[in-house]
């Protein structure tokens, strides 16, 4: 079951690669990851919080078409009835060899000359590694790191810590990525301070209210700049005008979809932001959910004995990731979601992984 699920859900996540243009192809992806995720769940034991959290984000995904929160929840039930080593495992293999397929075959096509980074006579065009833009090759390497870090960062944290620094150099000076470039030398900064300094790293790191304030903090900075910047010349030009059309578009929403969500409008032009994206289309309501999870299952963690520290450095690097672009709420790339909600139960069933410096 495992196996199937990670396969699931690489496929799910790489539909939008190989599939860029048919969203019919997409959509198929979509509702088999939700099918099985449903098959799993329905033969395991749940609780009522759990009945709760389908039941609800299903009756939203009829009445708004918002369907984040149901997939999220369901493929992080899912997970949770699983061995998630075992699925991490699976995972990393299957998204490094959809990764370097999509390079190899050049999959989203030579459209590479269309990307620009400075002006005049800085103008340089960005490669886009055959995906469809330049800031993708980071994206999907996002879970990669994640799982790898996971998994083999006690046993080999110098391989790790070289490997990622390697491949982002690499994919860097084709893409010139920058929110990939700084977030990656971000992680690679919080490995190197938790391997010189395990003690004082694991103080700090070790507590999951800090890490829970820190996503917090990164919403109310999204909306803060949103609206208190966004006729802003100076901070549009340097955050590529987002402020502005955040701003437009939390101003054009009804009150209603930003509790609950809505269905994502694949003509708009992305929000290139985790947090304004979640409360539009996931809701504010289901945000506050997935923030107490985070929560919940970092205590629950620590209560077992389980170092979190690696854990919360994960998480911290996708928060900071996510400001930059919209995979927070997406468990097919967010893999710090469904490690942190495979904490919430209550056995220590497949928590196999020493995580201990």
């Amino acid at each position: 079951m495992a196996y199937i699920l990670a396969i699931t859900m690489v496929i799910q996540s790489y539909s939008k690669v190989f599939f860029a243009s048919d969203t019919i192809f997409q959509n198929i992806f979509f509702y088999a990851l939700v099918f099985f995720s449903i098959l799993i769940v329905s033969i395991s034991k749940f609780r009522l919080i759990d009945i709760f959290l389908i039941i609800t984000s299903l009756i939203i995904y009829l009445a708004f078409g918002n369907g984040f929160a149901l997939k999220l929840f369901l493929v992080s039930l899912a997970v949770r009835c699983l061995d998630i080593n075992k699925l991490l495992r699976c995972y990393l293999l299957l998204a490094t060899i959809a990764f370097i397929t999509v390079i190899l075959f050049n999959v989203g096509g030579d459209n590479s000359l269309i990307y620009f980074k400075g002006d005049g006579v800085f103008r340089i065009a960005r490669e886009t590694l055959g995906f469809d833009n330049p800031n993708k090759p980071f994206y999907y390497l996002l879970p990669i790191f994640c799982c790898f870090v996971f998994l083999y960062f006690k046993r080999y944290p110098i391989s790790c810590i070289t490997a990622i620094i390697i491949v982002t150099y690499a994919v860097y000076i084709k893409t010139l990525t920058t929110t990939g470039l700084f977030s990656n030398a971000l992680l690679v900064l919080m490995l190197l301070i938790y391997y010189f300094l395990p003690n004082k790293t694991n103080r700090i790191l070790g507590n999951p209210l800090l890490i829970t304030c820190s996503i917090i903090v990164l919403y109310f900075a999204s909306f803060f700049i949103a609206f208190t910047y966004h006729s802003d010349s100076n901070v549009n030009f340097f955050l590529s005008h987002r402020p502005e059309y955040w701003y437009e578009i939390i101003r054009t929403t009804n009150i209603y979809l930003l509790i609950f969500g809505q269905a994502l409008d694949l003509q708009l032009v992305p929000l290139d932001n985790s947090y304004i994206h979640s409360v539009i289309y996931m809701g504010a309501f289901f945000c506050i959910i997935m923030i107490f999870c985070y929560w919940l299952g970092l205590t629950r963690a620590k209560l077992r004995g389980v170092n979190i520290s690696i854990i919360s450095i994960l998480c911290i690097y996708v928060f900071f990731y996510s400001f930059g672009e919209t995979l927070l709420v997406e468990p097919t790339l967010n893999i710090t979601f469904i490690i942190i909600f495979n904490y919430i139960r209550d056995h220590n069933k497949y928590e196999s992984i020493d995580l201990q410096p």
